[in-house]
């Protein structure tokens, strides 16, 4: 999806900010107290609300510009890995897939010889 321009100037990518978000957590975790290590991989679900939307200069590039999304967090959860990880495998795999095709990279979506086989060849 293109974004759309801002006073006629193009807007090559977004980015998003996300503020508060620590502010609901940091309340459950005084009332219910947890010690993280350094180390640990944590997840976390955030609901939000775009509250803001700015264009910014794009990096290096005085003509094309930047869409920033600021979004207020009002709910913030620490989830357990397995709440979460099949959503984030499938964001890695979008935005991989994405990457390729941004550089004209094309996967076979089918296999109509059956010669990409995945299965045991033992089996």
């Amino acid at each position: 999806m293109a974004l759309p321009k801002f006073e006629r100037r193009p807007v090559v990518r977004a980015s998003v900010k996300i503020t508060n978000a620590g502010d609901g957590l940091s309340e459950a975790m005084r009332l219910a107290p947890e010690a993280l290590q350094l180390g640990d991989e944590v997840w976390f679900v955030i609901k939000g609300e775009v509250v803001r939307v700015a264009h910014e200069s794009a990096p290096k590039d005085d003509h094309n510009l930047v869409r920033v999304h600021t979004v207020k967090a009002s709910d913030v959860a620490l989830v357990a890995k397995d709440a979460v990880q099949d959503v984030l495998h499938a964001e890695q795999d979008r935005i991989a897939r994405l990457r390729e095709e941004e550089e004209g990279i094309q996967r076979l979506t089918e296999d109509p010889l059956g010669i990409l086989d995945e299965g045991d060849p033992d089996a």
